[in-house]
């Protein structure tokens, strides 16, 4: 059923990492003051992300089974990950192993669909172990997002390069995350602006956030929640922008882009700051 989905996701990552692309490119946003002057640069964290290409050279080798949990989570300390198949909150489906072996670079790739039966969740991390046919190990790879929203899925392809590749014929597929969401608030803060440009591919968020609460405004983050559908449900994958500190009256502006943008449609950006 959602065949068509991860094969496109598969190619969608290969054209990233081909091109050295993947998760952000570092570029940060700034703050300035009410009257507009530069008060200092931000730190800008990265994530992993795919991009559009096609996908006629991948060839299906594998297929997984569903994995969907049946136990009730319990509660976790902040910061600690807990397995999607020991929790009923997040189901994986539809995870299938591809091999394209035509390339320069030959490529391996487990698809899957991470879906979201619970309240947000903090980071999500999908990491695929792949092996050859005599079941040796050949390499382990990964890809995060900073939450997931309820309702939503998240497209999570873990792809492989290199030598090797090109044997996977059996993998370990799983899932990890953190109960604890991220403290999203709009609160003591007035959203100025906030954009999403697609042009020659490349996916670029730029806003505007201004310091409304009266008082200093600790380690604000702006996470850009970048989609494949205008409806925001399903998640392409998630940049982020901070700075340290935001006076009072001051006023910030973030931004962050993946070269592998060609297959976003719509963008939300979300905030969370220590008081």
């Amino acid at each position: 059923m959602h065949r068509r989905r991860y094969l496109t996701a598969i190619g969608l990552a290969t054209a990233t990492t081909l091109a050295g692309c993947s998760g952000s490119n570092g570029e940060a946003g700034e703050t300035t003051s009410g009257n507009g002057t530069d008060t200092g640069a931000s730190e800008t964290a990265t994530r992993t992300t795919v991009a559009d290409t096609d996908t006629a050279n991948i060839t299906e080798t594998a297929s997984g089974d569903d994995e969907t949990a049946t136990d009730s989570p319990e509660p976790a300390p902040d910061g600690e990950m807990r397995s999607a198949a020991s929790s009923s909150q997040l189901t994986v489906t539809g995870r299938e192993l591809a091999v394209n072996a035509d390339q320069d670079i030959p490529s391996a790739v487990v698809g899957a669909t991470v879906e979201n039966a619970g309240p947000m969740t903090g980071e999500v991390v999908a990491t695929a172990t792949f092996y050859n046919g005599d079941g040796e190990e050949i390499a382990t790879g990964s890809n995060t997002i900073a939450a997931l929203p309820s309702g939503e899925e998240w497209l999570a392809p873990v792809i492989q390069f290199g030598d090797g590749a090109e044997t996977a014929e059996d993998y370990e597929y799983t899932v990890e995350y953190s109960p604890t969401a991220p403290k999203y608030t709009t609160d003591g803060l007035e959203e100025i602006s906030s954009e999403l440009d697609l042009s020659d591919g490349a996916a670029t968020v730029t806003g505007e956030i201004e310091n409304t609460s009266g008082s200093p405004i600790e380690q604000l983050t702006a996470t850009m929640f970048l989609y494949v559908d205008d409806a925001s449900e399903r998640l392409y994958t998630t940049l982020q922008d901070s700075t340290d500190s935001l006076a009072s009256g001051d006023s910030w502006n973030y931004r962050d882009k993946t070269d592998a943008g060609e297959a976003v449609v719509s963008q939300e950006t979300r905030y969370s700051y220590e008081s």
